[in-house]
């Protein structure tokens, strides 16, 4: 990254390291002309124009780092993205359950599943993430009892 100046070649070993790529495997291309022009160029100062990593586009006038990758990429990274959210989701929802005191885990897990897709039909724009877990598992509590453990009225032997 010769052509670079010491500045964005730090930069771009940064975050070619930060993407576990070695920095030498970096399409690197500088993008040149008027901001305001409807046509620009590209310069490739370094890899090759069929890298299978997304190209590092640095725009000379301002110096922005941005990158251009294949839809197919694209795609795969929000595949990724959704099934992460999918399981940390989950995780929440599972610790929301436990922390209630459950007689059977999977039968309170059933009925939330059950009233959260109903939940999801009624409002279809509703976003599964930003649901409010406590607010959810108060309300099953109350109207299913008799699936959770309630130590108020549990009498201790001493």
């Amino acid at each position: 990254m010769s052509m670079l100046p010491d500045h964005l070649s730090a930069r771009l070993n940064q975050l070619a390291q930060q993407l576990s790529i070695d920095p030498s495997e970096l399409t690197v291309v500088r993008l040149s002309g008027e901001k305001e022009s409807r046509q620009r160029q590209l310069q490739l100062l370094q890899g090759s124009w069929n890298n299978k990593h997304p190209w590092i586009v640095i725009d000379e006038a301002d110096d922005k780092i941005y990158t251009i990758t294949s839809m197919e990429s694209m795609a795969q990274m929000m595949s990724m993205i959704s099934g992460i959210q999918n399981e940390l989701f989950k995780m929440k929802l599972e610790k929301a359950i436990w922390q209630r005191l459950p007689i059977d885990f999977y039968d309170v897990w059933t009925v939330a599943i059950d009233r959260i897709r109903s939940m999801v039909d009624e409002s279809p724009g509703t976003r599964i993430v930003n649901l409010d877990l406590d607010a959810l598992l108060t309300d099953i509590k109350r109207n299913h009892p008799n699936l959770f453990y309630h130590l108020e009225h549990l009498q201790l032997d001493e």
